[in-house]
């Protein structure tokens, strides 16, 4: 048995690492498991099976354990209270001990009848030494509870055992927001988790990037128009169903998480309407949103090495192209020429269903210069921040940056900005522009200090704004007291109009202090002046002053969660908030707490608000009061979710009550063959009011073809449906739409949809997606003094000769890094890759195995380490051979199924010999059987062959043929010919015999 240790780690190292990583090394008096095995001694027989009290802490908080010895000696504690002060829900059911956890859902499992470890019903491996048990109970060694929780085991200076829930399963608090850079205040809605996922104020992020939001009282749909391509995206909160200017084009995930009354929505939803790459910034707080480069005119071409480009003539890299119905029509051209890179962008408002929407809608050119600049001429959106404090996002005109030898950015930007659309079509329009705009940024290389001047000019009105931010993170441990990161961001302005003069301020600052590792405060204060306020400083119609006055805002805010459950309610948390607002003589204060917690060990959540506000104006008609309660419960089951959600909104008038109660089914899905799938998502809603109830039933389904119709088509169909409950309702509200991709080569798709839009009426689209390559891309800068430029292609070798011929193509996808660095990039589609800026030196390179295609692999012999010197370089391209290998397992067919099944023998030892048939005078290849008898061979060459696989005096032989087509062969020897096995008794010198599970 002690041969097999190590195959039985292997899985659970894996589970360990990926999904709880407890520590490997948590340790108990006897339970420890180390690479040699202690000397232990055996307690006394009474003492087996003897149950003691004993403390251990959980997660900061000290519980009492029950604790005994098994018969073997090995210390065992009842993992119920661990797994009950984590927040787990434990299930005991015939051999089968399963707890699911809260931090991640995820279902861990072990059958207690082989020691055999699960996660979410797909087996990862055998806790080793497991000593069977009949039936289930919570008895488990320390390392056993540390797998099924996700923790890590330690001990305490007193010998109380310790366990610690691993960082990756924690939920995230205190998130901050940060939008292109700039810092922004959340609201009354702050960004949260719930689970694995991300939920964020789409309001807050809207207003943030400049779009518009618009929510459809009778429906719901919320609806985002970008401002930067006018595209308007829809959203239906019930079923997720996202639509682009009427046409839908998917579901957006995670939907069931959404509060659409607080417009708090998954971060996948909200990158959806806005257009932006989302991702909580790794070891901070902070929430980083940055507007898709698609829609800020696109990433520049990299750079090639200055001497390598001074005589090069016009080259013509890649053309790109988009051609569509729906539209927009775009072509993309990628050329160099000498020391230049350039792109050119043509897009178009609409398709080719509306001949009046083919205008360009944007034109761009990008250059960027192997001297160390970049510029774009054309449709640019500055996405540094060249325009803060004008409100200008979008210009027709020129932008420039370069970065100094000191890592300082330096961004330029100058044009006439964006000032309305014009509809050229049912669904599209044009930008349109007036004035003038021009602004100049400089950014710190660690992006925590910036400073920057801007102007705008717009008939006889303008502006001159003097900018600046500043962020500090102090370097300490988020659970230490302290100050945790704070903020502050100054615009100075100066305006002038034909009416009237002003020079004012928009500031905005916030801070974060921790008490304690449970206790922070948190303080934002932010003053607009009125001449901010307004987008140009006057009036729309740009000759009179503006008359409104000041916005200040102020909040202070106080987070705490409690150590340890208070009686039923477990996880106790609560907060305070204090807000005052002061605008155009109105102000507004405002008192809020909250409080929350879970009911039981596995009950619901449960959360209370309650607000109140208070308003006065220069006009006492206007005051007024607002007391608000709202209460939310949610519980998650096996089958799905359910929530419900109350709110009492009361003022000296009346009071308004409502009820939102939503039940959401898990996805039901079922995997069919080829990789094609089906799945359906059910749902329920109900709203009641003081004078109405009203109920929706709906569904999602989605199918995937996978690979039913070959490796060349894809069909997808996503149909969601939505029925009120009210007897006089109309007919049910359907949504769907089918699609499908072809793929004519690897380089042109056609695709089309047919699809019911949300007004009622279908649509069917067709697009076909090119790329014409002419020339290998530029994909390098200059490098900077001291180092130089690694570069090369991987290239299928089809005559081995270590040699790229023509007609030899690239291999994509290939992951190549420098050993002892972290440098690592994939290779392109192309099979092209591209190490800049890497230290002059001696490097050895490695291709990653894993990113290998099946039966092909990297030759012994090839060419892998590279000198690379200053300012030049070195160039090389990796060979990749077609690999025959030959795969299977020495077993003797006792039931004659002609496979390996349970209850065959396994040879562990056997001697194997493959010999070439057709170069007889090359030496054989040899090797021995390993674990469960298992062999392989690689790297050999098309052919002929013959295995002989040896049992002591006794062979057998097999005939192999390996071709172009079949690179892979599985052929399994049997050996019950030849010798006389049996699974007790194997023969002397064959080996472990082991009945397996094939």
């Amino acid at each position: 048995m002690a041969r097999f240790v190590p195959l039985l780690w292997a899985p659970l190292w894996c589970l360990l690492a990926i999904l709880a990583a407890p520590s490997a090394h948590a340790e108990d008096e006897s339970a420890a498991v180390t690479a040699s095995e202690p000397v232990r001694i055996a307690p006394a027989p009474s003492q087996n099976g003897s149950v003691m009290f004993v403390f251990a802490t959980v997660e900061g908080e000290r519980i009492e354990l029950r604790k005994r010895r098994s018969d073997d000696g090995i210390a065992e504690y009842d993992a119920a209270p661990v797994i009950n002060a984590l927040r787990g829900e434990v299930t005991v059911e015939g051999t089968v001990l399963s707890v699911r956890r809260f931090q991640d859902r995820a279902l861990m499992s072990i059958d207690m009848s082989n020691g055999e470890v699960s996660a979410n019903e797909q087996v990862l491996g055998m806790i080793p030494e497991w000593a069977p048990r009949e039936t289930a109970d919570t008895w488990l060694d320390a390392n056993a509870i540390a797998i099924l929780t996700g923790t890590t085991v330690g001990k305490q200076g007193d010998g109380s055992i310790t366990f610690i829930l691993d960082d990756r399963l924690r939920p995230q608090f205190d998130l901050e927001l940060e939008v292109d850079g700039q810092r922004i205040a959340v609201g009354d809605v702050e960004p949260r988790t719930i689970g694995p996922v991300l939920l964020l104020p789409l309001d807050t992020i809207v207003e943030a990037l400049g779009h518009t939001l618009e929510i459809d009282p009778e429906t719901g749909f919320i609806t985002v128009t970008r401002i930067q391509d006018t595209a308007r995206i829809t959203i239906v909160p019930t079923s997720g169903v996202v639509a682009v200017n009427d046409q839908i084009v998917g579901i957006s995930p995670n939907m069931n998480y959404a509060e659409p009354d607080s417009l708090l929505f998954p971060s996948s939803a909200v990158e959806t309407l806005t257009g932006t790459h989302i991702r909580l910034a790794p070891g901070t707080n902070i929430v980083e949103v940055k507007l898709d480069d698609r829609l800020g005119g696109g990433a520049l071409p990299d750079a090639y090495v200055l001497d390598q480009a001074r005589d090069t003539p016009f080259t013509l890299e890649t053309i790109n192209y988009e051609v569509g119905t729906r539209g927009p029509v775009t072509v993309e051209t990628i050329a160099h020429a000498g020391i230049y890179n350039g792109r050119g962008l043509l897009r178009t408002a609409g398709g080719l269903n509306e001949p009046s929407a083919l205008q360009p809608s944007q034109i761009t050119i990008d250059v960027e210069s192997l001297r160390g600049w970049r510029a774009s001429l054309g449709d640019a959106t500055p996405g540094l921040r060249e325009f803060s404090g004008l409100g200008d996002t979008r210009i027709r005109g020129a932008r420039w940056l370069t970065q100094t030898g000191d890592g300082d950015v330096i961004a330029i930007a100058a044009g006439v900005p964006v000032s309305g659309a014009t509809s050229v079509g049912a669904n599209a329009s044009v930008p349109t522009f007036a004035g003038f705009a021009a602004g100049a940024r400089l950014i710190r290389p660690d992006k925590d200090e910036e400073i920057g001047l801007a102007a705008s000019s717009s008939g006889d009105q303008s502006r001159v704004v003097i900018s600046g931010q500043k962020a500090m993170r102090p370097d300490r441990k988020r659970d230490k007291a302290g100050l945790s990161d704070a903020f502050v961001s100054l615009n100075v302005g100066a305006f002038q109009g034909a009416a009237s003069n002003a020079l004012d301020i928009d500031l905005q600052a916030n801070a974060n202090y921790r008490l304690s590792e449970r206790t922070r405060v948190r303080a934002r204060t932010s003053y607009q002046g009125a001449s901010f306020l307004s987008r140009a400083g006057l009036d729309t119609d740009d000759t009179q002053p503006t008359t409104g006055t000041a916005r200040t805002n102020g909040q202070l805010s106080l987070d705490w969660r409690a150590t340890q459950d208070w009686s039923i309610i477990k996880g106790f948390g609560a907060s305070t908030r204090v807000s005052s607002s002061l605008s155009d003589g109105q102000s507004a204060h405002s008192v809020s707490v909250s409080a929350g917690g879970r009911l039981l060990d596995n009950g619901p959540s449960v959360s209370v608000d309650l607000a109140q506000s208070t308003a006065s104006a220069a006009d006492p008609e206007n005051d007024g009061s607002t007391t608000s309660l709202g209460a939310r419960v949610f519980k998650r089951f096996d089958w799905g979710d359910a929530q419900l959600a109350v709110q009492s909104l009361q003022t000296a008038d009346a009071t308004d009550t409502r009820a939102v109660a939503t039940i959401n089914g898990s996805p039901l899905t079922r995997l069919l063959p080829k990789q094609a799938s089906v799945s359906i998502s059910p749902t329920i809603s109900a709203v009641s009011t003081q004078s109405s109830f009203s109920g929706r039933l709906g569904a999602s389904a989605m199918a995937d073809s996978g690979a039913a119709f070959g490796d060349r088509f894809r069909a997808t169909a996503q149909v969601s449906a939505a029925q009120s409950l009210d007897a006089q309702s109309s007919q049910p509200d359907v949504f769907s739409t089918v699609s499908g991709a072809y793929f004519l080569n690897r380089y042109l798709q056609l695709s089309g949809s047919l699809s019911q839009n949300l007004s009622g009426g279908s649509s069917f689209f067709l697009t076909l997606r090119g790329s014409a390559p002419f020339n290998p891309p530029r994909k390098h800068s200059l490098p900077l003094e001291g180092r130089g430029v690694l570069k090369g292609r991987a290239f299928l070798d089809r005559n081995r000769d270590g040699l790229r011929q023509d007609d030899e193509p690239g291999i994509p996808g290939l992951i190549v890094s420098l050993q002892k660095t972290r440098v690592q990039l994939a290779a392109d589609r192309d099979g092209y890759f591209t190490i800049q800026n890497l230290k002059s030196g001696l490097y050895s390179m490695a291709i990653d195995k894993r990113t290998l295609p099946l039966g092909l692999l990297v030759p012994d012999d090839a060419t892998m380490r590279a000198t690379v010197a200053d300012g030049q370089v070195t160039t090389v391209n990796i060979p990749v051979i077609a690999s025959g290998q030959v795969r299977g397992s020495v077993f003797a067919d006792l039931d004659l199924s002609g496979d390996p099944s349970f209850g065959d023998p396994r040879f562990e030892g056997a001697r194997l010999r493959l010999v070439s048939l057709d170069h007889p005078n090359e030496p054989a290849i040899e090797q021995l059987a390993a674990s469960f008898g298992q062999f392989a061979f690689e790297n050999l060459s098309p052919g002929r062959y013959r295995l002989d696989a040896f049992v002591d005096d006794a062979a057998a032989e097999t005939i192999i043929e390996i071709d172009e087509a079949n690179l892979l062969q599985i052929h399994h020897v049997d050996i019950a010919g030849v010798i006389n096995a049996s699974p007790a008794t194997p023969e002397p010198g064959a080996g472990v015999v082991m009945a397996v599970a094939p």
